[in-house]
């Protein structure tokens, strides 16, 4: 079983909320709308750090475990990722006790203290010390937004690579084939339109089918899972858990 490295105040994090299973279904769409979503062209926000792209250079980025730095693991810019982030900086006199965010996106860029996104979504807690709770939640699926994060404040990732990004579309794409094969194509093939009636055999046919294609969809969607990171400045720590940004810039 893998191993789950979230970070020293993992304990406090509130589930957001799975979008569920039909929206991994559905991720391919997603995938195809989210390119037209966002073009070339983007409004910068006042924040960020312009990163300049060179055609004629190549830059990966990587997570690099603290302990065994021969452990790396390539970032695909073009592939989701999910940053936590935790601040417990209050003053002592605030009615917030703590607070956290998920920022969800691309990364867009890599400096010495601070990534960019390229953002999809943002959901946000705060806790105060009476115990209330306060949530929100933004979308920028039809607009641009980049924003610029400080290392120091994100406490882990959730990153899907691109085996198990592939795994996810095609399951995706024949676990939705197989519910509209089940739930609409199956009933209207076993219509007998000119007689009337219903063939039951028929239905039993193109619903097995559909259903076959479901549970192979299953495995293909567990394989899809994120891998977590827990995330530390280069340089501050050292053990298994903790993982660190690299750029590697190549002329």
């Amino acid at each position: 079983m893998e191993k789950r490295c979230r970070g020293m105040n993992a304990n406090k994090l509130v589930n957001k909320g799975s979008l569920g299973s039909i929206v991994i279904l559905l991720s391919f769409l997603t995938t195809a709308c989210s390119a037209m979503a966002f073009p070339t062209s983007v409004g910068v926000d006042p924040g960020y750090k312009a990163f300049a792209f060179n055609p004629n250079r190549q830059v990966k980025y990587y997570l690099v475990n603290s302990l065994d730095t021969l452990k790396r693991d390539e970032l695909k810019s073009n592939y989701a990722m999910e940053f936590y982030l935790f601040d417990k900086q209050y003053p002592d006199d605030s009615k917030i006790d703590f607070s956290s965010i998920w920022y969800n996106g691309f990364l867009e860029g890599l400096g010495d203290s601070s990534v960019t996104i390229d953002m999809w979504e943002e959901y946000g807690d705060v806790y105060f010390k009476n115990g209330d709770e306060e949530s929100t939640y933004k979308d920028y699926f039809m607009s641009d937004h980049l924003q610029d994060v400080p290392i120091s404040k994100i406490e882990f990732v959730e990153y899907t690579s691109k085996f198990r990004g592939t795994m996810g579309e095609v399951g995706g794409v024949i676990g939705g084939i197989s519910m509209i094969t089940m739930l609409l194509v199956a009933p209207l093939v076993s219509i007998d339109y000119k007689d009337g009636g219903f063939n039951s055999d028929r239905y039993f046919i193109w619903a097995g089918a559909g259903l076959g294609g479901l549970v192979l969809s299953i495995p293909l969607l567990a394989l899809s899972s994120s891998k977590t990171y827990g995330i530390v400045p280069k340089g501050t720590t050292s053990n298994s858990c903790s993982w660190y940004f690299e750029k590697e810039v190549k002329p």
